[in-house]
């Protein structure tokens, strides 16, 4: 989409806290893949209008997860989250036992050693954490925890970009590069 415009893409990946304020300050242009959760909290992150996925939240554990159907079934549950994944912070109920980790090895370490019960964390990500790791003993739960579109977000030095780039995300879908691209790149 950046490409059809005039503008080229870098992606760095940095621990999720820390690229957020990095985003919100302009040392780095935005991020690719955020919810709309982070909008009162960094308030110089100007949303791209046009959602780029939705974004399943769900559990991962040794075991079956069935009973965990929603957030509240995670009450005065172990529970690992990455820090800086705001919708996940916000929605893990206060009485849980959460661990805190910077990046998915930790998140799945925890549960793979028996330190917590759940990881709280995006199915399509963390199942392919999983597979290229090899890690088999690990799955997601069959419940969504919630569904929710994501975004680019700009930092607002780059405001003028963002209805150009949502143009071009909504060609994108309408002319089948969006699918193709996002079907290219699921195993």
């Amino acid at each position: 989409a950046l490409s059809r415009i005039g503008y080229d893409l870098k992606v760095v990946v940095l621990p999720a806290e820390r690229s957020l304020l990095m985003a919100d300050s302009g040392a780095v242009d935005g991020e690719l893949l955020r919810t709309r959760v982070i909008e009162q909290r960094f308030p110089d992150l100007v949303r791209v209008s046009e959602s780029l996925v939705d974004a399943e939240f769900v559990v991962f554990s040794l075991r079956s997860a069935s009973q965990i159907e929603d957030w509240t079934s995670l009450k005065d549950k172990s529970v690992a989250v990455i820090i800086g994944m705001k919708i996940i912070e916000e929605n893990i109920p206060e009485t849980a036992l959460v661990t805190r980790v910077k990046n998915a090895n930790q998140l799945f370490n925890l549960v793979k050693n028996g330190r917590v019960q759940y990881a709280a964390f995006v199915r399509d990500i963390g199942e392919d954490f999983l597979r290229d790791n090899g890690i088999t003993e690990i799955s997601a739960s069959h419940s969504v925890l919630s569904s929710v579109p994501t975004y680019t977000y700009l930092n607002k030095k780059h405001q003028q970009l963002a209805l150009k780039l949502a143009q071009s995300l909504r060609e994108m879908k309408n002319d089948g590069t969006f699918r193709a691209i996002v079907e290219n790149h699921q195993p």
